[in-house]
């Protein structure tokens, strides 16, 4: 057992909280790897890592049960399946991200 997931297993969330700063930004870099190029618009990874990280906090407990892989694949994992959950929901089949019009901001 690694000192992270001993980390998981006694503190939990708050540990949790700790080790996704520590990897959030590679994992903000994957997401913005990983990204649709017709929706880099309308999709910004630092939303993509927060989704993610919900997702963690819900499935904290099954991770430790299961012990698999370290912390940062696990996390890497969920990070990408918020991503395709997201990429989903903003699918260009539904709504044509090349048609749509941006409106630009006026002045306050």
């Amino acid at each position: 057992m690694t000192d992270e997931v001993q980390q998981l297993i006694d503190r939990g969330e708050e540990a949790l909280g700790e080790l996704f700063l520590k990897y959030r930004p590679r994992l903000e870099q994957m997401v913005d790897f990983r990204l649709d190029a017709r929706l880099r618009g309308r999709i910004d990874p630092g939303d993509v890592a927060q989704e993610a990280y919900m997702r963690m906090a819900t499935r904290l407990d099954n991770f430790i049960e299961e012990n698999a892989v370290s912390v940062f694949v696990w996390m890497r994992s969920q990070t990408y399946q918020a991503l395709i959950e997201i990429q989903r929901k903003h699918s260009w089949k539904k709504r044509n991200p090349r048609q749509e019009v941006h409106r630009q901001k006026g002045p306050s």
